[in-house]
């Protein structure tokens, strides 16, 4: 669920190199990722989540993949900061080491299809 307007957020996997926006059925909804990946291990459904937040259910067995052939679509990561004439070299750092985070860590380059718990 999108916390600012309460809407069910869509699912977008890649089909055939393409992102594709798919409306999901569901019986819960929740606004908080924590709760939404407890819903998942607790076996209530589907869920597609960042993989570094599933990577640690996935090894552990609490969670398994589905849907293998449509991994989900990467998602914009952003940094946000405050717009004025100059920006504080602590800012330009910050952002510069997340790319470069985002770009060599495996976890961040994994893109998972659906998980179930298992």
């Amino acid at each position: 669920m999108l916390n600012h307007s309460g809407r069910v957020r869509n699912w977008e996997f890649d089909v055939d190199g393409e992102a594709r926006t798919f409306e999901m059925k569901h019986k819960i909804a929740v606004n908080d990722g924590d709760t939404y990946i407890a819903a998942g291990v607790a076996g209530l459904g589907l869920i597609q989540s960042s993989s570094y937040t599933l990577e640690p259910l996935l090894k552990a067995g609490k969670l398994r993949e589905v849907l293998m052939d449509y991994p989900s679509h990467p998602r914009v990561v952003s940094v946000l900061y405050a717009a004025n004439r100059h920006q504080p070299r602590r800012v330009r750092v910050f952002i510069d080491w997340v790319a470069e985070l985002y770009s060599r860590l495996p976890i961040f380059q994994v893109r998972h299809p659906a998980v179930v718990a298992d």
